[in-house]
């Protein structure tokens, strides 16, 4: 059976939105399944996508893909050499701004995201407002995560929220690809 981009995408935010990481020490810390890795299969999809859809629906999202495949990549290997740890530690207020953009980065993808899915589906409108709904709960609890970051109780709620939207998230769009078939 042939995968569809829309499955291929949610392959693709497993790796992207679940980072399932090593800590060495205090030093090192490795990535069992990089980010960058996601976004390469995330563009794949949208590739797919693309053959059936109006290309130009994607390109701005494969963009920002693109970037966030460099991105990641820099960081995955600022990770590995341990320099992101010294960097963090060093330089608190350039690690702080070099996490904020890349927060910015994903939530922008995210949103493109949802546009080039919420267009490729155009007769999928209740799918369509629930992608999008769900998509505004990741910024809200990515945002509350920030304000809350030094509250942990608080702080691990939020934390779950974002995880039950990113899987909700996930979840509309392989519907989505499902009833495209």
């Amino acid at each position: 059976m042939k995968t569809n981009g829309y499955s291929v995408i949610v392959i693709g935010l497993l790796l992207v939105f679940f980072n399932f990481t090593i800590r060495i020490s205090d030093a090192f810390i490795i990535n069992l399944i990089p980010s960058f890795i996601g976004y390469m299969i995330i563009k794949e999809g949208m590739k797919r996508l693309s053959r059936i859809h109006n290309p130009i629906i994607f390109e701005v999202t494969q963009r920002f893909a693109s970037v966030l495949v460099v991105y990641s990549l820099v960081i995955f290997l600022l990770d590995l050499t341990g320099l992101s740890v010294f960097l963090s530690t060093s330089m608190m207020i350039v690690s702080l701004i070099v996490s904020l953009l890349f927060l910015v980065l994903q939530l922008m993808f995210t949103f493109h995201l949802t546009r080039s899915i919420q267009q490729s589906n155009p007769d999928g409108d209740q799918l369509n407002k629930k992608l999008y709904m769900t998509f505004q709960a990741i910024v809200a609890l990515d945002v509350l995560s920030l304000v809350f970051i030094t509250t942990p109780m608080i702080g691990f709620i939020i934390v779950v929220g974002s995880f039950v939207a990113q899987i909700i998230y996930m979840i509309t769009i392989n519907t989505i690809g499902s009833m495209s078939q």
